[in-house]
Parts: C-alpha cells; structure tokens; sequence
C-alpha cells in the first residue's frame, strides 16, 4: 500500500487534519500527532494522550478478517471468507519505540520498563532506528 506524504503550507491546518486522519485509524498520523503532543509542538504537551496515541498505532492487527457465511439454501453448507485488512499487519516500528521508552520513564503512563524493552527491541527487529 502506497502511503501518501502531507506537506502543510499552513500550520494551522496540519494540527486537525492529523486528528481527523488518525481518528480514522491512519497510524502514520496518530504517530505525527502524538509527536506534537509528546513535544508540545503546536499544541500544549500532552504525553498521557501522546502514550494512548502510540498505544494504538503500535498494535499489530490481523492481516485477514475471518467472516461466516450461513448457507443459502436449506442442508447446504455455509463458508467462512477471509477479507484483507488494509491496515492488517505489524503495529507502527516508530510508535513501539516512543511508547516503549514512555513505559521505561514512566512518563504519560505508568512505569512498566520490562514491558518498554519488549517494545523497543521489537522496534528495532522492525527495522527502526532512533
């Protein structure tokens, strides 16, 4: 799937239009807006939102959704399809990291630093680099 890259020539607009693209489940954009909140750049510093922002788009989710299908007719057999799920797969590599180190400091979330490691190193086995 080919991600499309946003350049705003008005800050003003780049703030909400990362909300309303990460409300519909972009992950790219709920990492860029959890930047800012994590930051305090453009917005006022925010890192228990900035940590739930990260949460979400680090989750790895099904690549296929599993739906039954009952029969059509009377004794026949029903089926199970399986759909693609466009935003399927591993959870964002950026967003495993920040969160990872939020959990380590304890910062915007409770501490948890075996759970912070976990996500760093899965980061890094992702391809991240800090």
């Amino acid at each position: 799937m080919t991600r499309i890259r946003y350049t705003y020539a008005d800050e003003a607009v780049r703030l909400p239009h990362l909300q309303c693209r990460a409300e519909q489940g972009d992950r790219t954009a709920m990492v860029e807006l959890a930047r800012a909140l994590e930051t305090g750049s453009g917005v006022v510093r925010d890192d228990s939102r900035a940590a739930a922002l990260y949460e979400k788009a680090a989750q790895d989710r099904p690549t296929f959704t599993s739906i039954y299908s009952p029969p059509v007719r009377l004794g026949g057999a029903g089926q199970v399809m399986m759909i693609p799920n466009t935003d399927g797969g591993p959870g964002n590599a950026e967003a495993k990291h920040r969160l990872g180190h939020m959990l380590v400091e304890g910062r915007g979330i409770a501490r948890d630093p075996e759970r912070g490691r976990q996500l760093i190193a899965e980061a890094e086995r992702q391809g991240f680099q800090s």
